[in-house]
């Protein structure tokens, strides 16, 4: 049975606020938004058919079938990405 008495004052805007204050804030040019870009980048193209590999030595590799690309920036493969997935 529900309780049409409920009382919500426990929860305000002023309780949210030390919360929001403390919460790490993670834009795109930090760590996670370089891993966030890698995934962006790596959905787009799979939606088209494509997969994405980071390479051990550093880089990407970007393939389709039995070919593969070679990239040594994500910057590049986000240019190949727009052109073959848009």
């Amino acid at each position: 049975m529900l309780n049409h008495h409920h009382n919500d004052e426990g929860a305000s805007a002023r309780d949210a606020d030390p919360l929001f204050q403390t919460t790490p804030h993670h834009d795109s040019d930090g760590e996670y938004g370089a891993v966030k870009k890698y995934a962006t980048v790596a959905a787009k193209l799979a939606l088209a058919g494509f997969c994405l590999h980071c390479v051990d030595g550093g880089g990407f590799v970007v393939g389709r079938w039995n070919l593969s690309r070679q990239f040594a920036y994500i910057a590049a493969v986000e240019q190949f990405q727009r052109r073959v997935a848009p």
